[in-house]
């Protein structure tokens, strides 16, 4: 004759000190939730160029922690997808009121496009990064290359691969219409180098 199992009861002490469990679990929950002082804010997920129409791909929102500074950037209760970058931001960043807009501002800038050497542009160069722009001048061959600084902080638009066999690159930059002009002649006149700029 087989014996029935019997199922073990659960003693009133054992059930207050589960129900003790679980409220403290809850209470622990609600203490960190009033003691959390930070807020969503949108940050960017990749690097955006000045002028970009920002996408859905580009942005997330994160809860940081901005004592003091929190009116100087974007919440997430405040729309940002489909505004336009006013200036460029590195990928990672919380993201500024000043540096969105709803319009374009393509009056202060034009895209300038130049072709280099594969070789003297950094391999991290993709859109929406900055690189910082320099004059190569080598009047005398017995001397030493001279390297001026041209432009720095400059967001790269495109890269756009050229001939196998030239070994060159088409790198399509967003410049302030001010430097428009002293880039294009250091480009006709001499040879220029491009590295990624440091923060």
């Amino acid at each position: 004759m087989s014996k029935i199992k019997e199922i073990p009861s659960f003693s009133n002490r054992t059930v207050i000190g589960v129900a003790l469990i679980i409220l403290s679990i809850f209470a622990a929950a609600a203490l960190l939730r009033s003691t959390d002082k930070t807020e969503l804010f949108w940050v960017a997920k990749t690097a955006i160029a000045e002028g970009d129409k920002i996408r859905a791909d580009q942005v997330a929102m994160a809860r940081l922690y901005l004592p003091g500074i929190k009116e100087l950037y974007m919440p997430a209760s405040e729309p940002i997808i489909g505004s336009y970058a006013k200036e460029a931001i590195e990928s990672g960043e919380a993201i500024k009121a000043s540096e969105i807009g709803l319009r374009q501002e393509n009056i202060l800038w034009r895209l300038v496009s130049l072709e280099i050497n594969k070789g003297d542009l950094p391999t991290s160069a993709i859109r929406g990064t900055l690189v910082d722009i320099y004059q190569l001048t080598d009047s005398n061959r017995s001397l030493p290359i001279v390297t001026n600084l041209l432009l720095d902080a400059i967001p790269i638009y495109n890269v756009v691969g050229g001939a196998e066999i030239s070994g060159s690159v088409q790198i399509i930059l967003r410049v302030p219409l001010v430097n428009v002009r002293s880039l294009l002649e250091a480009y006709a006149t001499g040879k220029i180098a491009i590295t990624s700029h440091e923060q």
